[in-house]
C-alpha cells in the first residue's frame, strides 16, 4: 500500500526501492527476532498485539488523514 502515496508524492523510483527494501529488512528482522526469542510462546505476542491493534490502526489513520490534508493544502497553494 505504500506505493500509492509514493506515486502521489512522485518519489523517485530508485529512492522508493531503496527505502522500501531497507524498511522491509528492518521490519522482517524484528519479526524474525521476536519469533526466535518467543519460540513456542508466540501466542503471547498475538494476545498483546490484539489488545492494541485498534489503537494502532486509529493512530495510523490519523497520520494518513493529516498527510492527505497537508498534501491537499500544499497542492492548492500552487
Amino acid at each position: 500500500m505504500i506505493s500509492i502515496p509514493a506515486g502521489i508524492a512522485r518519489i523517485d523510483l530508485f529512492s522508493f526501492i531503496i527505502y522500501t527494501t531497507l524498511g522491509s529488512l528492518i521490519w522482517n528482522s524484528v519479526i524474525i527476532t521476536l519469533g526466535y526469542f518467543m519460540g513456542s510462546n508466540w501466542q503471547l505476542i498475538v494476545l498483546v498485539f490484539e489488545d492494541y491493534s485498534l489503537i494502532v490502526l486509529a493512530i495510523a489513520l490519523l497520520f494518513m488523514m493529516y498527510g492527505l490534508v497537508w498534501w491537499y493544502k500544499k497542492r492548492i497553494k500552487r
